[in-house]
């Protein structure tokens, strides 16, 4: 986005510089997110026979339908825009987001970015708009939207209404809203081209070229006039197309809204995007069936809580993006783990993988941020004509920071190693930046503050200054860390970078083009063996066979451990086994003790519940799953610190993890000390407040 400032006129795009456009379905993102209880979209409603009852928003995320308030046997969908929360809402629910971000909630986008249009007077910032803007000035803009309703068999669209916000402000910009009907044409995820839109044959709804004004251009349109009988599925286009050739330094806004007049409360009137469409069935008969099925509780269920997303998940990027850990080769429980951002791009990168964006855009990878933005600036001289990418300070005289979260805890690791990899344009801008980290808090180290991060002194003022920092001495043995980057000066710019010189690199980026690149090493907080599969490794070796047994335990059993009406029960065990297992079993052979003489002994200070799950693990290395509660695994941890088996303490260990809350995690530390598990010691220590 270009800048004016007080004493300036506008800097413009340089025409010779590549601008790359984007869209949802080619420059996709892979960060999924780990909790999407903020998120109606994760919402799927079911009728009884367990059958999917929704719609599609773009292909992929489900439209909820509702009863219409007013109107009898008549259903309602609604979706809108914020361009200042950035995110879509649903049917009306304003405190529960449908989506975020702009360009998730598009089917297909080219040349657009969400962005500050600042107003000519930058003393008081009271016109400053934040709306769509074309990216790139010389070239056409146009963002989709899909709605498909052909899941509701007994359903058809009765009724559409649009409403849609634009501000031209004599831009010589020319604005088209179209609609498409053509709900035979599938899409798959690599089918959205040119020749796809072209044959999707639009319906031109609107057109707006407005001159020599300053007035926003609101579109409240029915077009319900569009839609044909049984109709289930349609398009929204809005089109930017530049009609003059002259370069005009002002883009057309799409969805704006003037920044200082924002208020939450009144998010529901200020909506850039809004799209209400009524749904009737097709007769009465089936709206009879229909309505049987339907699942009215859909407002109970959203404010409910809702199904987390499933799968691995290594860790947590600022408490939303899922991390992906990678084990490394040939080193045994050592992982590692990269996010790596680039200016130009304007994206962040994970594990040095290049060809797919982990997140688009600087804020969406941010744990805080304030006073900061994403800027194009034009720097001419006689020779060259430049154009930077870098992120600024905002409004003077005000302090301006970012923050990134890493937390591996929710992965259960912590860090072994950090290298933090910066690059600096200039010497002063590094003068002007303070970097600091500060470790999450736990029950060790409850009252965390954030370090200064020392950087080595530079003799001279260089340009293309580059860090690689160890950090590894202020994170070891943690489980995650704050990084945070203060800029103290209005001037400071933040990983600025000349396009030009990476017109031929951008699509191929390597480890040396990253603005920040952070690398961390991992390990298990409980490292443990792999629970092996129920399988008896030996016919020579079966459990309780009084044929080969060469050693036997009986087992007296308390009053209340009655065991088929017996007060003592016989173990027929192998020496070689017990031995091979337990060290106190090893010791106990080589001594020359009764019981290793006579090969009997008697035991009767243990449950025969967890005596038996014992032995079967001597025998299968398994564990019964009916051990699914705490005090089994906790009765278990005895028996394995007791017995000296040390991979089933580790076992004990890693599920007792598990079950480890506010309420019980002293109890457990003083079990785990006096069984000598000091790894779980450690993770009750290390527990997150």
């Amino acid at each position: 986005m270009c800048r004016m400032y007080p004493s300036s006129s506008y800097y413009h795009l340089n025409s010779r510089c590549k601008i790359y456009s984007q869209n949802s379905k080619n420059d996709p993102e892979s960060a999924i997110l780990y909790d999407n209880s903020n998120l109606l979209s994760s919402i799927s409603l079911n009728n009884h026979n367990d059958l999917i009852l929704h719609g599609l928003f773009n292909d992929k995320y489900p439209l909820h339908i509702i009863p219409h308030p007013k109107k009898q046997n008549i259903f309602i969908n609604r979706i809108s825009y914020d361009i200042i929360s950035d995110s879509y809402y649903e049917n009306g629910f304003f405190d529960k987001k449908y989506l975020e971000f702009w360009d998730q909630g598009a089917l297909y986008y080219e040349n657009l970015i969400h962005s500050i249009h600042y107003s000519d007077d930058r003393t008081y910032f009271k016109r400053d708009t934040i709306a769509l803007l074309p990216e790139n000035s010389d070239v056409s803009a146009l963002i989709i939207y899909k709605f498909d309703y052909s899941s509701y068999e007994t359903l058809s669209i009765s009724s559409l209404n649009l409403k849609l916000n634009c501000h031209d402000n004599d831009t010589g910009y020319h604005l088209i809203i179209s609609i498409s009907t053509n709900s035979h044409f599938k899409t798959s995820s690599s089918s959205i081209t040119k020749s796809y839109l072209k044959n999707l044959k639009w319906n031109i709804i609107k057109e707006t070229y407005i001159k020599s004004t300053n007035e926003r251009t609101n579109l409240p349109k029915n077009l319900t006039h569009f839609i044909k009988k049984d109709n289930k599925i349609f398009y929204i286009k809005a089109e930017i197309i530049k009609k003059n050739r002259i370069n005009y330094q002002k883009n057309l806004q799409l969805f704006p809204h003037i920044k200082n007049n924002f208020n939450e409360s009144s998010i529901k009137k200020n909506f850039g995007l809004d799209v209400i469409v009524e749904l009737s069935p097709i007769s009465s008969y089936i709206l009879k069936n229909f309505l049987l099925n339907f699942n009215f509780e859909y407002k109970k269920k959203i404010i409910g809580t809702l199904n987390e997303s499933k799968g691995s998940i290594g860790g947590l990027f600022n408490d939303k993006y899922k991390f992906n850990v990678l084990s490394i080769e040939n080193m045994k429980n050592i992982y590692t783990h990269r996010i790596s951002y680039n200016v130009i791009t304007n994206a962040y990168y994970e594990n040095g993988k290049t060809d797919i964006k982990y997140l688009k855009r600087w804020d969406r990878g941010t744990f805080t941020h304030k006073n900061i933005y994403y800027s194009l600036e034009n720097k001419t001289d006689i020779e060259n004509d430049i154009l930077f990418k870098t992120l600024s300070v905002d409004k003077k005289n005000h302090p301006a920071h970012i923050t990134w979260k890493f937390d591996y805890r929710p992965g259960n690791f912590y860090i072994n190693s950090l290298k933090l990899k910066l690059k600096f344009h200039h010497s002063y801008n590094r003068s002007k930046i303070q970097w600091l980290i500060k470790l999450l808090p736990t029950r060790k180290n409850p009252n965390s503050e954030f370090k200064q991060i020392i950087f080595p002194l530079q003799e001279k003022k260089l340009q293309n200054l580059n860090y690689i920092l160890n950090l590894t001495e202020i994170v070891k043995d943690e489980y995650g860390f704050i990084l945070k980057v203060k800029m103290i000066d209005e001037k400071t710019q933040l990983f600025r970078q000349d396009v030009n010189s990476y017109e031929k690199s951008l699509f191929n980026l390597s480890g040396d083009d990253f603005d920040m690149d952070i690398e961390v090493e991992l390990k298990p907080n409980i490292i443990c063996e792999e629970i092996k599969e129920f399988n008896i490794k030996d016919d020579d070796f079966l459990f309780n066979d009084k044929n080969t047994s060469n050693f036997i335990v009986k087992l007296e059993l308390k009053n209340n451990d009655i065991y088929e009406n017996n007060m003592e029960e016989f173990f027929y065990l192998h020496s070689q086994i017990l031995e091979s297992k337990s060290d106190y079993f090893k010791a106990l052979f080589n001594s020359k003790m009764s019981e290793s003489q006579n090969r009997f002994l008697i035991l009767n200070d243990i449950s025969l519940n967890i005596f038996k799950k014992l032995l079967l693990y001597f025998y299968t290395d398994h564990i019964e799953n009916n051990t699914n509660n705490l005090d089994d695994w906790i009765d278990l941890l005895y028996a394995s610190s007791r017995f000296l088996v040390p991979k089933l303490v580790q076992i004990c260990e890693l599920f007792i993890r598990k079950f480890v809350n506010f309420d019980n995690v002293e109890e457990i530390k003083l079990i785990a000390k006096t069984c000598d598990a000091m790894q779980l010691v450690k993770f009750c220590e290390m527990f997150e407040i």
